[in-house]
């Protein structure tokens, strides 16, 4: 990891461009209302006696169609008109816009069977919300409510929510409370309830944050950073395609704004975990840490399953509650990791959760199909959802990855099991690691100066052509004449010094 001074500082110029902490925020004063100066223009004495007649005139009719008036807007209010807007997805009051998959605040939205609406960002942040994903719910005749995952709140503190915004939100206003709707009653239920959503927010998130914003082993350079450029190019639904030119001219502003918002949030996320001891670990160390916190959860879901043969939750309730989402989420991420997938497919109990979580709530229901249908395709087309898979042997890096939606989508309707997928990918992985570790730019310089098979794109070379090689020669020939000039230099430099000497003596 780099030195915290510049780490504070990248951060601080992240949050000063995007607002990834979420801290500019103000309140509304709306105690008093000032004039602004396009109400006062014009010469205030000659508009007085103007206005005088004005009051006189209209003061009749203004009596006769207040009462109208106020008919009108009664009965526009009673029916709940809402402007339609031209989109193409459906119309509905709470959309859940994200940059990265939000799983979730829509595992929660799911579990409580509230209808709603997911659209991908290519903007990483939002300025009255902050770091994405944000909700707005647009209820008719209520106010417009935004309310961001990480952004400072009116609301009074809940901790049963931690610091999402989202949840607190749902929670106070929308009734959605589900570690009451799973009737987690019991002490040793809530404490360990607690303990589980410790480890999951200090330890394994930590832990796969670390993994995926440091470059120790270059899987930032090769993955997660192409993630963001190919998140800043979303296509937009029912909208024409763009011509070769257009694409060509758009392709370096998209290239740009991918890589400029992944170097913003990545100095912001190492900035939070600059309190993580990750960085005294290696990562065989930390992928053993992650592992004995999944062998622990693991275990747990055994416990809990042992003497039924239906599927019950982390805590042998059989309603989801708060914990479960928390953990169905980050499995949601990891699964998409390149170092933790290998792990989960060791782990058959969290598989199997995993995966009975998603057909419980996240396949297509008929009446709801429109809006379901929606959602599932902007979690498909994200760019951030992609998971190593199985394919051919002599596949590129870049092939070897595949959307997990699409995967579990699949799987779903086959009713296949995604371990048997994961151990499969676990054993190319083992075969193949990928990425593959960077080597240090010097060494690379070095290897271009001498010849390198690599990267001269020549194989099997012979020591004779190796020799022949014309940097190699170039490097050797002014060596040597460096050499002998160095030699030549200090031969001089001696016998003006001896005949100075020699001189000094016949004197």
């Amino acid at each position: 990891m780099s030195s915290s001074a510049s780490t504070i500082f990248l951060s601080w110029l992240a949050t000063g461009i995007y607002n990834l902490d979420s801290k500019r925020f103000q309140k509304a004063s709306l105690n008093t209302r000032v004039e602004g100066w396009t109400e006062t223009w014009g010469n205030k004495e000659e508009n007085e006696e103007v206005t005088n007649e004005e009051e006189t005139t209209t003061s009749d009719a203004d009596v006769k169609t207040k009462s109208k008036s106020d008919t009108i807007g009664t009965e526009i209010d009673d029916r709940s008109v809402s402007i339609l807007l031209s989109t193409p997805h459906p119309q509905l009051p709470i959309v859940l816009t994200q940059h990265r998959p939000a799983w979730l605040e829509q595992m929660v939205l799911r579990i409580a069977g509230i209808p709603h609406i997911v659209i991908n960002s290519k903007y990483i942040s939002n300025e009255a919300t902050g770091q994405l994903p944000y909700l707005s719910d647009c209820i008719p005749s209520k106010p417009p409510i935004l309310v961001g995952r990480d952004h400072p709140t009116n609301l009074e503190t809940n901790t049963t929510t931690g610091n999402n915004s989202i949840l607190a939100y749902l929670q106070d206003y929308r009734d959605v409370d589900l570690d009451r709707q799973a009737s987690l009653t019991s002490d040793t239920q809530r404490g360990l309830s607690r303990c589980f959503q410790m480890m999951i927010h200090s330890e394994l998130s930590n832990i796969m944050l670390y993994l995926r914003y440091e470059d120790s082993d270059s899987s930032w350079e090769q993955v997660y950073r192409k993630q963001y450029i190919e998140a800043s190019n979303i296509i937009i639904p029912n909208k024409e395609p763009l011509s070769t030119n257009e694409i060509t001219k758009n392709s370096w502003v998209m290239q740009l704004r991918g890589r400029l918002q992944a170097s913003m949030e990545r100095a912001v996320e190492r900035k939070r975990l600059l309190g993580f001891d990750g960085e005294k670990n290696s990562i065989k160390k930390l992928l053993q840490r992650a592992n004995d916190a999944y062998s622990t959860l693991d275990n747990q879901l055994s416990e809990t399953n042992k003497n039924t043969t239906k599927q019950n939750y982390l805590l042998g309730t059989e309603r989801p509650a708060l914990v479960d989402v928390l953990l169905w989420a980050h499995l949601a991420e990891a699964l998409c990791d390149v170092h933790l997938v290998v792990l989960l497919a060791s782990h058959l109990n969290l598989v199997k959760y995993f995966q009975h979580m998603y057909r419980t709530y996240f396949s297509t229901n008929e009446e709801m199909r429109d809006w379901m249908d929606w959602n599932e395709q902007q979690n498909l087309n994200n760019a951030f959802q992609k998971i190593p898979t199985l394919g051919k042997p002599k596949q590129t890096q870049a092939s070897a990855f595949k959307d997990a939606v699409d995967l579990m989508q699949k799987l779903s309707f086959q009713k296949q099991e995604l371990i048997e997928v994961l151990r499969a990918v676990k054993a190319k992985r083992m075969a193949d690691p990928l990425p593959k570790p960077r080597q240090p730019t010097s060494s690379v310089m070095y290897r271009y100066c001498m010849g390198s098979e690599s990267l001269k794109n020549k194989k099997n070379q012979t020591p004779t052509e190796k020799e022949q090689n014309p940097i190699r020669q170039k490097l050797m020939r002014d060596q040597v004449r460096n050499d002998q000039m160095w030699i030549s230099g200090i031969v001089g430099v001696s016998a003006v010094v001896i005949l100075l000497i020699q001189g000094g003596n016949t004197l």
